[in-house]
């Protein structure tokens, strides 16, 4: 219900930038070769090991990785608003979210 809640509901296309937040710790990759290079990876997670929360991002379908830290966006484009829909409707369905009458 907190990611619900936390959908912005104008779907434009706004550009974040959280890579340089202090409270961001940078996502290494254990099997890499190459050591964390800043300026080529923007993953990282807070430091209670969440990712953003969906206030703090921006993404446009449910298949975005969750710890990208930076997002391009011009304000130019208006994205679906089945981010928000389709898990509002799934929870409807399944009873997760009841209708008041």
């Amino acid at each position: 219900m907190a990611t619900l809640k936390g959908i912005p509901l104008d779907r434009v296309d706004w550009g974040h930038k959280n890579s340089h937040r202090t409270d961001v710790v940078f996502y290494s990759f254990p099997n890499s070769r190459e050591p964390y290079a800043p300026d080529k990876q923007k993953r990282g997670y807070r430091v209670d090991g969440k990712c953003l929360p969906a206030e703090e991002r921006s993404f446009g379908h449910w298949n975005t990785d969750p710890w990208e830290l930076d997002y391009r966006g011009g304000g130019h484009t208006m994205m679906s608003g089945e981010v928000f829909l389709l898990p509002y409707y799934m929870g409807l369905y399944h009873g997760f979210i009841e209708e008041k009458k």
